[in-house]
């Protein structure tokens, strides 16, 4: 442990309480190895960073003055010599404010700061038993976890396997960085306790404080069926509430599809699987109809006059919000698909913006993330068949600037069903898949974005310790990126968890 002597602005005092987790759950992780000299940083808005460096062997550091504002964040770094260029360790708190005013309530602040290796995956390990590692309370894949404004990422639903049979979960959980455990989530269930399990449904963070949990697909007899009820998650209430089905003849189930949220807060839904309603092969099929989700009202409703059957598309969302895009994937006739659809919130529904493009390589199962210009969107790998698992390894990069698809000279190799997660400084790291040769992937790829000359360039990051697919990558409230879940090479679903902690100034 490392001792931290705090300072705050006089007369505005505020008390500190400062715990640094320094030790590590896993034999090859200690953050002070090699470590000479530790660095603390104290940033924020509007706040010049302020920074105190003092020898390891002293024991005391010493946190610089913070003056009252917003989102200060203290940071720690384990250098090799005080000239070092690029810390061996780092660890950041949450953020928090320093209030102008202060009261019997905010006058102390209890934060916890986990140092870990740079350009390594670790496993997390919690305070209160900081030398076994944390990992989900349950194993899971073809979950989904979202970042909350409190900085807990919410897992939710996905399967395991009981032998070479699937059943969906009904369990959540929450991932909490301030702690580093993993805590009980509310069951996927109705108030009068049904339940609602679910894998490879979508969850969107909603501006109103909720999570849209949307379709999805259960099993019987190891056979997939989509779901069409849709919950809310009440972040407030902690409860789950049933979206009413709009009066159609038949409620639309969709599965392994995307869901968008725009600058309007309104969800689009697009592509997925349901039903095949012809007594043939598949017994799932691309769903025809886009829909939307509007919070205001609870509703749901169908984008008129358009169709988009796509099974493993893509999507992403550019300009503030106001550009959505659904992209790739395979059609109802079987066929990989080219096709780049744009779609905006017009105040009355969602129309298309713009002619329909083509991507340079159609693929579907590939991996795409938004550039920090809010403006490009990074496609990268995929499969370029409609059903094996044959790789693209190619990446192109849709700029919705200029209205140009071009080819990308950074690319993740040859895999597909990766995850990707945006970094602090705009770069992208893509994380695990499946390779060329049809076998979970253990690669981490950053790909580094140069605004200024709108040029991109990859380079290998360290890998993953454990290879896998159907898993999810979480970019934390610090810069860091939590993995969990998936599947491994002899079909076992995963329970533990990573942390990939990035160099600074990537």
């Amino acid at each position: 442990m490392l001792l931290l002597a705090l300072g705050a602005c006089s007369p505005k005092v505020v008390d500190l309480a400062v715990n640094v987790v320094s030790v590590s759950c896993e034999d090859d992780g200690d953050p002070f190895k090699d470590v000479n000299v530790i660095e603390v940083r104290v940033t924020g808005k509007g706040l010049e960073p302020k920074i105190v460096r003092t020898p390891r062997g002293e024991g005391t550091v010493q946190i610089p003055e913070i003056p009252a504002g917003l989102q200060r964040v203290i940071e720690v770094r384990g250098l090799a010599e005080s000239s070092s260029p690029r810390p061996l360790s780092i660890g950041r708190s949450l953020p928090f404010d320093i209030p102008d005013v202060l009261t019997d309530s905010n006058v102390r602040k209890e934060l916890n700061i986990f140092l870990r290796r740079i350009d390594t995956f670790t496993r997390p390990n919690s305070v209160s038993n900081s030398q076994d590692c944390s990992r989900m309370r349950t194993a899971r894949a073809g979950h989904t976890a979202t970042l909350l404004p409190d900085g807990r990422v919410f897992i939710a639903g996905g399967f395991r396997l009981s032998g070479t049979s699937r059943t969906e979960l009904t369990d959540t959980e929450f991932f909490n960085p301030a702690t580093g455990s993993f805590d009980d989530g509310p069951q996927l269930s109705l108030l009068s306790g049904a339940p609602l399990g679910r894998a490879f449904h979508t969850a969107t963070l909603l501006p109103i404080g909720q999570v849209l949990l949307y379709g999805g697909e259960t099993y019987k007899n190891n056979a997939p069926s989509a779901v069409a009820s849709v919950l809310v998650f009440d972040l407030d209430t902690q409860r789950y509430g049933l979206v009413p089905q709009r009066t159609t003849p038949t409620p639309i189930a969709r599965t392994r599809h995307l869901a968008l949220l725009s600058n309007s807060g309104k969800v689009l839904i697009a592509g997925g699987l349901h039903a095949n309603p012809m007594p043939v092969q598949p017994a799932l099929v691309p769903v025809n109809e886009v829909e939307w989700y509007d919070p205001a009202t609870a509703t749901i409703s169908v984008m008129p006059g358009e169709t988009l059957p796509r099974a493993g598309a893509f999507g992403a969302v550019v300009q503030d919000g106001g550009i959505l895009i659904v992209a790739g994937g395979v059609d109802q006739t079987n066929q990989l698909s080219d096709a780049v659809n744009f779609y905006k919130w017009d105040d009355t529904s969602f129309v298309r913006a713009g002619a329909t493009q083509q991507l340079r390589h159609a693929r579907r199962g590939a991996a795409a993330m938004t550039l920090a210009d809010d403006k490009t969107v990074l496609v990268m790998g995929g499969y370029r068949d409609s059903s094996a698992s044959v790789t693209e390894a190619s990446s192109e990069a849709i700029k919705t600037g200029a209205n140009t698809i071009e080819e990308a000279t950074a690319t993740i190799g040859d895999r597909g069903d990766a995850c990707a997660a945006l970094l602090a400084e705009g770069n992208v790291l893509a994380i695990g898949g499946k390779n060329a040769s049809a076998m979970a992937d253990n690669s981490a790829t950053l790909i580094r974005f140069d605004q200024t000359k709108g040029t991109l360039t990859s380079a290998a990051a360290a890998p993953l310790k454990v290879p896998r697919y159907l898993h999810t990558c979480t970019t934390l409230a610090d810069g860091s990126v939590l993995v969990t879940g998936g599947m491994s090479d002899d079909a076992t679903v995963l329970q533990d968890a990573w942390i990939y902690t990035p160099i600074p100034g990537e």
